[in-house]
């Protein structure tokens, strides 16, 4: 089931656009923090010493892992 937070609504005094705006922003920034990372990951995997550790697995473990990341952001 999906909880809203009507108290914490009602405690902040914010209306549905306020919501809307923290939605917003809250989304953008959790989809950043969590797609950046994995970016420098794969872009890791192509130099240094780690290039020569890496298998296909890691590859397609990074590439699915930045897809599940870019429709996630796209889905709001």
């Amino acid at each position: 089931a999906v909880t809203d937070y009507y108290f914490l609504w009602d405690l902040l005094q914010w209306g549905e656009e306020q919501q809307e705006q923290f939605s917003r922003v809250a989304g953008i920034t959790a989809g950043l923090l969590f797609t950046i990372p994995l970016f420098y990951l794969m872009a890791r995997r192509f130099s240094g010493p780690v290039k020569w550790l890496s298998t296909p697995e890691d590859y397609f473990l990074l590439i699915l892992m930045i897809a599940i990341a870019i429709t996630g952001s796209h889905m709001r």
